[in-house]
């Protein structure tokens, strides 16, 4: 099923913002996991980790994070009891990029996923697009932020005022707001696995970037090789496969079926950063010439899907 990110008019932006107004999510408790340590010399809170990342991938000669440059940075919860938060960069009005970060139990954070573009996950504009979808406004429903992965992140709306059941209840993808093939129950399995996410990611604070490379993002469905081909198999060596892959130009596509099999995620590989602990993350893009894309690490994507040449 394709995705895609739309501009939307003033009219319709007027309009989510209302609906925003109603919008509500479990803030969780972030106290406990608002600093972390620091070389063991002091304390850093979560904006400062996320700055220090942000300023890392500024700095890289990949012009696609030229603008988190002196970025204005605000954070919001996921959850309930996810204990991992959506960070937003914004230069004036303008998001520039997202960055989605999670604490360890013992201390100290996990860069999860981060990505380029005015659109980032739970955006106003995936919103208004599933109320849109669902036909609801903000006065008849009720929307908060789930996440599980990078590939398994939602809006959860609430229909009603009335106690929801599984009827009124809705799941839509928090990068396009499309309505999702899962219930409640089907969610809540889901849901008991969102330590796995923190098993994959950059965990060390001061990493620097070691490569980064990027390439014009192509059009994921102009060819359908999961259909005809097998795998490309990297696990042998990843980043030395799909950065070369990446160096020469050569089309690898993402694919990914989730859901039990009931939603089918196609994305063209449209770079990579590879960090000094040897953690890489792939740029994934929706469509030809996207400017969004999201960096994800290369471990959770072999987890979940396969790359296909």
């Amino acid at each position: 099923m394709r995705k895609s990110w739309k501009i939307a008019t003033a009219a319709s932006m007027l309009a989510v913002m209302l609906s925003l107004s109603s919008v509500s999510y479990a803030q969780g408790s972030t106290t406990a996991y608002a600093m972390a340590t620091d070389s063991g010399e002091r304390t850093i809170t979560l904006k400062e980790q996320a700055r220090k990342w942000a300023d890392e991938l500024a700095g890289t000669n990949d012009e696609s994070f030229r603008k988190w440059h002196g970025a204005w940075i605000s954070t919001a919860p996921l959850g309930p009891g996810t204990h991992s938060w959506l960070v937003l960069l914004k230069q004036n009005q303008t998001t520039v990029g997202y960055m989605i970060i999670h604490a360890k139990d013992a201390g100290g954070y996990v860069l999860g996923e981060y990505g380029v573009g005015e659109y980032p996950p739970f955006s106003a504009q995936s919103l208004k697009t599933a109320l849109d979808k669902l036909g609801l406004t903000g006065a008849s429903m009720q929307a908060r932020r789930v996440y599980v992965n990078p590939l398994q992140a939602a809006w959860q709306v609430k229909s009603g005022t009335a106690m929801p059941d599984a009827a009124n209840v809705h799941y839509t993808d928090a990068y396009s707001g499309e309505e999702l093939p899962v219930d409640s129950a089907g969610w809540n399995r889901l849901s008991n696995n969102t330590d796995d996410a923190k098993k994959h990611g950059l965990g060390i604070a001061h990493a620097s970037v070691h490569a980064s490379s990027s390439m014009p993002a192509f059009d994921p469905y102009g060819r359908l090789p999961w259909l005809t081909a097998s795998p490309y198999s990297i696990s042998s060596d990843p980043s030395q496969l799909i950065q070369a892959a990446v160096n020469r130009g050569e089309e690898l596509r993402y694919v990914c079926e989730t859901f039990e099999g009931k939603m089918l995620f196609v994305w063209s590989v449209a770079g990579y950063t590879e960090w000094s602990d040897g953690e890489l993350f792939i740029a994934l893009a929706s469509e030809e010439n996207a400017i969004e894309r999201r960096y994800i690490p290369v471990s959770l994507l072999m987890s979940l899907g396969e790359f296909y040449r």
